[in-house]
């Protein structure tokens, strides 16, 4: 099992449904793009 928390941010309420619709026809819900996004950043500032 993973160690996991929650992230509380505020983002523009028009940005957060253009990319609700968008990442459901990609077959990706936010939390799975923001850990992508978090995951690619880690990894790019440890090269």
């Amino acid at each position: 099992m993973t160690d996991k928390t929650n992230l509380s941010i505020q983002l523009d309420r028009n940005l957060k449904r253009e990319a609700d619709l968008l990442l459901n026809s990609l077959g990706m819900d936010l939390t799975t793009a923001i850990t992508i996004f978090m995951k690619q950043t880690v990894m790019q500032r440890s090269q």
